[in-house]
């Protein structure tokens, strides 16, 4: 597995923000490795707002959005994640799946019930293997009924002796 869980700390670490809100777009369905239920989402549904990544799912249920890697991931680099959904809420109970993927492998998730009062979810993951810059960054959602999911930062805190 590449990453597996952790918490930066370690005075060694610098911080700096991985990934764009704004350079986020469809992937193919097929290429999700979750479920390939992803459908095209109208572009009014999902995109960079205030910094983060925003998914409305009354039009988008089931998202897979890509963005290549910008920079090379060493093993011993620790990645962070924010994210949160507004209050969940539909006329069916059922649960909402956030997943970050990375060169094809599930790296964080979390599930959320619906409905639900709005909630932050903070992940920590350490890399083990080299993972070269270019490799696809999928965010996987999937929700019913007219909810709203953020993700925000995501920050690679470099092992102390990587590579600038």
């Amino acid at each position: 597995m590449l990453l597996v869980g952790c918490a930066p700390g370690d005075s060694a670490l610098q911080g700096e923000p991985l990934l764009a809100p704004e350079a986020w777009v469809q992937g193919d369905p097929a290429t999700d490795p979750l479920d390939g239920l992803a459908r095209d989402c109208p572009p009014s549904t999902w995109g960079a707002e205030g910094g983060r990544l925003e998914v409305q799912t009354g039009a988008c249920a089931q998202a897979w959005l890509v963005q290549p890697l910008p920079v090379d991931l060493a093993p011993g680099d620790v990645l962070t994640v924010s994210s949160w959904h507004q209050g969940l809420d539909a006329a069916e109970a059922g649960e909402g799946h956030l997943a970050l993927v990375i060169d094809g492998q599930l790296v964080w998730e979390v599930w959320a019930p619906i409905p639900s009062e709005p909630e932050l979810f903070d992940g920590r993951f350490v890399a083990r293997r080299f993972v070269p810059a270019g490799a696809d960054v999928g965010v996987h959602l999937h929700n019913h009924g007219y909810n709203s999911w953020s993700v925000g930062e995501v920050v690679r805190w470099r092992a102390q002796g990587s590579e600038p």
